[in-house]
């Protein structure tokens, strides 16, 4: 690498910005502690077993997956749209139609219930608080008794019989994203 360890070309990842997964292949493992700097996804030794890697590696696909979310695909009035989910702060029925409010924008689609939207969203960090809205929670600001804030200054109403079973997984949720 022209002279640069792993370790410096890592700092200069993260010095430009970059989110990518880093990992560290060596067998001189007291380079671990340094990973901490640079956020190092893992650390492998040397001689690398191919069983270990393929785990890892899917550790993180499965971590990268989550972060950037799924695109999903609706039909509108004014044409076909695509958002991916992270950009969703919740979703509302109302009257047969689902608008869908995002960041900087919303939308309706009417070909679509919120029951097949949860089932869909399921994993995806989604919670129906009520029977009229499903919420990204990664998206939630505060969690009042009856109401939860979202980031984009939206308020989303919380059933008093669905608040118990959202609290235990939303702090399910949040544990994961440590």
């Amino acid at each position: 690498m022209g002279g640069m360890s792993g370790m410096n070309a890592a700092r200069e990842l993260r010095r430009r910005g970059s989110n990518a997964v880093i990992f560290f292949i060596t067998s001189l493992t007291h380079y671990a502690i340094e990973g901490y700097e640079v956020h190092a996804f893992s650390f492998l030794a040397k001689p690398l077993r191919y069983e270990v890697f393929a785990e890892r590696m899917g550790d993180a696909l499965r971590m990268m997956k989550k972060s950037v979310g799924q695109v999903l695909q609706f039909q509108t009035a004014e044409g076909l749209i695509r958002v991916n989910t992270n950009e969703i702060g919740y979703i509302e029925s109302f009257r047969h139609e689902i608008k869908f409010v995002c960041d900087g924008f919303s939308f309706t689609a009417g070909d679509v219930t919120l029951s097949v939207l949860e089932q869909q969203l399921a994993g995806c960090g989604f919670f129906r608080v009520h029977k009229s809205y499903l919420i990204n929670m990664r998206n939630i600001r505060l969690i009042g008794e009856t109401e939860i804030h979202m980031v984009d200054g939206g308020v989303v109403p919380l059933s008093k019989y669905r608040r118990r079973e959202f609290l235990s997984v939303y702090a399910v949720y949040r544990k994961e994203r440590l």
